[in-house]
This record gives C-alpha cells, structure tokens and sequence, in this order.
C-alpha cells in the first residue's frame, strides 16, 4: 500500500468583526441559500486584496480531493491530489467571465456576503464536506486557509489516481 497525505482547509467564519466559528474541512465549503437559488452578492479576497465580486447562487472552496465533487458538477477544474492548490468555483455565477479559479493553498481567502435581504426567511448557509451546515447572517466574512493539519489516506498497491478517474467519470468505458 501507498500514504498518500491530503491538506486539510481551516474554516472560519466572523460575525460583527468577532470570531464566531471555526472548523475544518476535506472537500469543500460551500457558501449557498437554501430553498430557493437566488443570486448571493460575495466579494472574495486573497491575501487582503480584492479578486472578484461574484453574483452567483453560490461559491465553493475546494481542496484538490474535493475537485472531483460538487466543485466539478458546478464546472470547475479535475486538479491532482498532489498539487499544492485551492479551487475556487461560482455555482452558476450571472457574469459568463466568472469562472473557477486555482489559486496557491498558501493564501488566505476571505470571502464577505454583501447580499442584503429584507426577507428574514431567507436562509443562507455554509456547508462543509456536505455533512456539516452552519446557518450565516448577511455581513459575515468568511475566511478559508490551508490548515496546519493533514489526513492519511491508504492507497492499495496496484490501484491509481488515473484508474479511479477512468472508473468514476467512465472515461473510455
């Protein structure tokens, strides 16, 4: 058998400048509504300095084992468990230029709601590996980083990255 070591992302959410939440993630943080797919105003920083302002029904963050999940269904890249990176993908943005986009797992990304609601019953939330939801208030900044920590993975000799990929997607099937 084969180790293979995966990142891990830190997860924090800050409610009123406080911090309010912290977790970690393997796969994804998914910033979404539920019930209805209305349009979620987000502007998303990397290292303190603005990269885009989505208008979109969501956004994932994404580690590279999480890039063959939900990431991939919304349209963002296959990236390698070895490569050192974090996927960032809008969930149906309204602007076509709004693609995913890998960026080096050494940044931080903070991630600020700026939709205003008049509906309270609006619910809005932050989903982690598909398993965890934590409800979110509009104004809350979410900010995402590798962390320190890792998980193990054990390969069984004789099975690979590419095969499982072959078998999964049905690739030349």
């Amino acid at each position: 058998f084969c180790e293979d070591e995966r990142f891990l992302l830190r997860v924090t959410i800050y409610r009123n400048n406080k911090k309010h939440f912290t977790t970690l993630a393997l796969n994804e943080a998914v910033i979404n509504q539920g019930g209805f797919a209305r349009l979620i105003n987000m502007r998303v920083e990397i290292n303190q300095r603005e990269l885009a302002n989505y208008r979109a029904d969501g956004l994932i963050v994404a580690t590279p084992t999480g890039s063959t999940g939900h990431a991939l269904s919304a349209g963002g890249p296959i990236v390698h468990h070895d490569i050192e990176g974090i996927i960032l993908t809008p969930i149906c943005p309204a602007e076509l230029a709004n693609r995913a986009i890998v960026i080096p797992n050494d940044r931080q990304i903070k991630i600020i709601i700026e939709t205003q609601r008049r509906e309270e019953k609006v619910d809005l939330g932050l989903t982690l590996d598909g398993q965890e939801m934590f409800p979110m208030r509009y104004g809350d900044e979410i900010k995402v980083r590798k962390s320190g920590r890792e998980i193990s993975f054990i390969r069984l000799s004789g099975s690979s990255y590419y095969k499982t990929l072959r078998s999964k997607l049905k690739w030349g099937i």
